[in-house]
């Protein structure tokens, strides 16, 4: 509910029943209806307007935004180029060193700002799933790939989720946790919050796929699209927790962190393919396996 310039953002809601998900994801609605396109058709946002849906006081947002400007210049992106100054007194200004009133953001702003932001605000990281998604996956697909026909998507995709899944590995050795448990519990993490608390196991009974079957290969584009978004996002936070040195030498605390990261980003990206009208992954159809697709293309 938004109510006195905040939004009441809960993961306490019932995906089983789909209007009321609805109802919560209407933060999505805000985001949309707050932004606006100028004369190139260019879709940006108000600062003060997205401090206001996001919980801040103009102070507060202000110390995000020098953080972001900050990131900004270390690694070489034109600040110009994502952010413009607003003064509402036209008298006013930039180089006279008069603090702007507002600032306008396009979405490529508005998540890196996002990002620099508290992300134990639940709208926050609400936010970073929406311009993520707004930008779209920050894999690059083939050119018309979406045109492909369907095993193709499906090839590509579940090559770049076994990539994922080897950052992942990885990530998790440099952490300690390097028992075949730790990263069937990791993936367990993002299993449960995409697949409405279904552990691997599970989401197999529920689908009847074959014990031996590898998930993904019996995924079709559109659930290997939304295993994808979940794994980029999860990728790119765990390397903001990593830069952040928000990990410590105990490697259980360690990996209740990354674990409960993955479930809540995975939750987020399932409520927010339930906003888009989407079936939810569980009951998307099981795919011919891909492994007899393989066979088939090297003939």
């Amino acid at each position: 509910m938004y109510e006195n310039g905040t939004f009441d953002y809960s993961l306490d809601y019932n995906f089983e029943d789909k209007e009321q998900a609805s109802l919560h994801f209407k933060f999505f609605d805000k985001l949309k209806k707050h932004s606006y396109r100028d004369n190139k058709g260019t879709e940006l946002w108000s600062a003060r307007e997205l401090q206001e849906l996001l919980g801040y006081t103009w102070n507060e947002f202000i110390d995000v935004l020098d953080k972001t400007f900050k990131d900004f210049k270390q690694k070489n992106i034109s600040i110009k180029k994502h952010i413009a100054e607003i003064f509402y007194d036209i008298r006013k200004k930039p180089l006279q060193g008069v603090d702007a009133d507002d600032f306008k953001l396009d979405s490529f702003a508005c998540l890196k700002v996002v990002e620099n932001g508290d992300t134990t605000k639940d709208a926050v990281e609400a936010s970073i799933i929406y311009f993520t998604a707004k930008l779209e996956d920050k894999d690059p697909a083939p050119k018309d790939f979406y045109s492909l026909p369907e095993n193709v998507k499906r090839l590509y995709m579940r090559k770049r989720l076994v990539w994922y899944n080897k950052q992942f590995a990885n990530f998790l050795g440099c952490i300690g946790a390097t028992e075949p448990t730790d990263f069937i519990d990791f993936q367990n993490g993002g299993y449960k919050g995409l697949y409405n608390n279904m552990e691997i196991n599970k989401i197999r009974d529920y689908k009847n796929i074959k014990i031996e079957s590898c998930l993904f290969n019996t995924m079709g584009s559109m659930e290997l699209l939304i295993n994808l978004f979940r794994a980029s996002i999860t990728l790119m936070k765990i390397r903001e927790l990593k830069s952040n040195s928000k990990f410590l030498s105990n490697k259980a605390q360690n990996k209740f962190l990354i674990n409960d990261t993955h479930y809540h980003i995975a939750r987020r990206v399932r409520g927010l393919n339930i906003y888009k009208g989407q079936a939810c992954p569980e009951d998307m159809p099981v795919a011919t396996n891909i492994k007899k697709i393989q066979r088939e293309y090297h003939r």
